[in-house]
């Protein structure tokens, strides 16, 4: 949905620069004097006003999405409280506990898996993960995890780096 939105919004400032400086060179060609030269000079400098707009989008909406995402790790309570969960993994599925309730599944129904150097995360679906500390694993373990489960498919490479470490 925000993919969409962002390149509608791209499209539109795009083609919206395009006829300002279309319209800025017509005047070129209907009126006289120095009239016609300030209208046309102002319709491209808006022209390019807006695709510069347009060009800025993506960036924009990184910054915000990046910042939503900041915003909610530190409101999230469940970090703030100490929140833990432990987990017991079998040959066909695996429980994950917390104080809250349990919750049992199949590996089968897995979404996959991220990891990074310092967690594996369990995806149950494509919003949702379960993050292992690997310091706390031993090399079996996250092997077993890694033959049940398949690696989530990225497009691209992320980049971590622009969450904000947490503070201790």
């Amino acid at each position: 949905m925000l993919a969409q939105m962002k390149h509608t919004n791209i499209t539109l400032y795009t083609w919206t620069g395009v006829f300002w400086i279309v319209g800025g060179c017509l005047f070129l060609f209907d009126w006289n004097g120095i009239l016609k030269t300030y209208m046309s000079c102002s319709y491209v400098i808006m022209g390019l006003l807006y695709i510069l707009w347009a060009l800025s989008m993506p960036r924009v909406f990184k910054k915000g999405r990046r910042l939503q995402l900041n915003t909610d790790i530190e409101s999230n309570r469940r970090l703030k409280a100490g929140y833990t969960l432990s987990y017991t993994f079998h040959d066909e599925d695996f429980e994950v506990r917390s104080e809250q309730g349990w919750e049992r599944i199949n590996y089968e129904d897995c979404y996959g898996y991220l990891e990074n150097e310092e967690y594996l995360f369990i995806s149950p679906n494509r919003y949702m993960g379960y993050a292992l500390e690997k310091k706390n694993c031993d090399e079996e373990t996250l092997t077993f995890l890694k033959n049940k489960l398949k690696p989530v498919p990225t497009k691209k490479k992320t980049k971590s780096g622009w969450l904000k470490k947490p503070q201790n």
